[in-house]
């Protein structure tokens, strides 16, 4: 077969079966593959940073409100002390503390406790506890008359009734609310 000439270049078949297109494929495929995973773990860090710090958030929140809690326990304790030496007619101490509510007012957790809660007590206690606390510290109450006494007695009452009845059971429910929330960000203990 003399008479046959050889095929013409482009006519032969290729020697390489995988052409650069091939290659081309794998190394896009590579990037974006590497691209994803890191967007992938950019997100789930993200989103367990915000679940963290929401989880702290709430815990915070539930310290808080126990240290109101202990300290609305421990002004109703004063309270009906000084109540209790005003019927003896004995000069009445008052020692009232707000300082955690206060405290706790600026932080940012603070607007995970109902404001409704945090406005009533504020309310209770605002007036006319100030104003109380400062007539008894002037002295002179035993000399006072039973209208006087009557008067301090029915305020007093009226804060520790509002305290029992009303502000404590808030505390309570939105100590469990804060609680479910917790337990639903996976931090319940």
């Amino acid at each position: 077969m003399p008479d046959e000439k050889p095929p013409a270049p482009d006519e032969r078949e290729p020697r390489d079966l995988i052409g650069w297109e091939f290659w081309a494929g794998k190394v896009v495929l590579v990037i974006l593959s590497a691209l994803l995973a890191v967007w992938l773990a950019v997100r789930s860090g993200s989103s367990d940073a915000t679940r963290f710090q929401q989880l702290r958030d709430v815990s915070a929140a539930r310290n808080t409100l126990r240290v109101i809690k202990t300290e609305i326990e421990k002004n109703v304790a004063a309270i009906k002390s000084a109540r209790a030496e005003i019927r003896d007619r004995r000069e009445p101490e008052l020692e009232v503390s707000l300082d955690s509510l206060r405290l706790a007012a600026g932080k940012s957790y603070a607007s995970l406790i109902d404001a409704a809660l945090l406005a009533d007590i504020d309310r209770v206690y605002a007036w006319p506890l100030p104003e109380l606390q400062a007539n008894m510290a002037k002295g002179g109450f035993r000399n006072a008359g039973r209208e006087v006494h009557d008067w301090y007695i029915g305020i007093l009452d009226s804060i520790v009734d509002r305290s029992e009845k009303v502000l404590l059971p808030m505390i309570a429910e939105q100590d469990k609310a804060l609680a479910a929330r917790e337990q639903a960000l996976g931090g319940a203990r």
